[in-house]
């Protein structure tokens, strides 16, 4: 029985699951939001050393790659190569837009339309059609207007989710919408993905891998002068 960390940091609270196949053993989640840089690595320790796995005993590691926050996927993403490396094991990444459409059952949806959050009016996102998973839109960054979506909700219902749908609330007023609470992404969707993969031998370029991160990261030009200005003093002699 083959046993696989699996890893999800695309969003606030980051999570870690430990598994053997496809069956779940345990799973931790952060306890405080965008903490991923402090917390990964212990909740990854935590884990292992609850449930008594030696790193080594590992074969492999299933990574959420975004799209996502930038940091977030940043610090996962080395964590996960960086074990990969030293362990020798292979690394399989999955869609975080796709392990938020696992999570939706039994929906009678035309279309699933899992959204992230990309700030501002602007969502990551991405279209399937329900009864075949047929990508009808590939992943991409969308900014809200109200004719959004508005060729595929004439063709049939659309049912949004995910970090992104609550804001959509304010473009998309269709009676065809149905907005899904509660569904986030989290490390036990990615087990069951990435044993999926893992399956058919999927596995990442560990030199070449980088997440999906969709848009560059904006560095926001300080206000605030590099360095403060030099106050003279002037020294007199009494």
């Amino acid at each position: 029985m083959e046993i696989f960390l699996s890893i999800e940091t695309s969003s606030e609270i980051c999570s870690v699951v430990l598994s053997k196949n496809n069956n779940l053993i345990s799973e931790r989640r952060a306890s405080t939001p965008n903490s991923h840089a402090s917390e990964l690595t212990l909740l990854i320790d935590d884990i292992l050393h609850e449930n008594k796995i030696e790193p080594a005993l590992l074969n492999g590691i299933f990574l959420s790659a975004g799209p996502g926050s930038y940091t977030g996927l940043r610090i996962g993403t080395s964590t996960a190569k960086g074990m990969c490396f030293a362990l020798g094991i292979p690394l399989i990444a999955i869609n975080t837009l796709d392990a938020l459409i696992s999570q939706v059952k039994d929906s009678e949806a035309t279309f699933l339309c899992p959204m992230i959050d990309a700030r501002r009016t602007e969502v990551y996102t991405k279209l399937v059609r329900t009864s075949t998973h047929e990508e009808i839109l590939s992943t991409t960054s969308c900014v809200l207007e109200p004719n959004t979506f508005e060729n595929y909700l004439m063709e049939g219902s659309i049912a949004f989710f995910g970090s992104g749908a609550e804001k959509s609330k304010a473009w998309i007023k269709s009676d065809k919408a149905i907005f899904l609470n509660n569904i986030k992404p989290k490390a036990a969707a990615i087990a069951q993905l990435g044993f999926e993969l893992w399956k058919k031998g999927k596995h990442e370029n560990l030199i070449e891998f980088e997440p999906f991160y969709l848009k560059d990261f904006q560095v926001k030009k300080s206000t605030k002068p590099l360095f403060p200005p030099v106050i003279k003093r002037e020294s007199y002699e009494k």
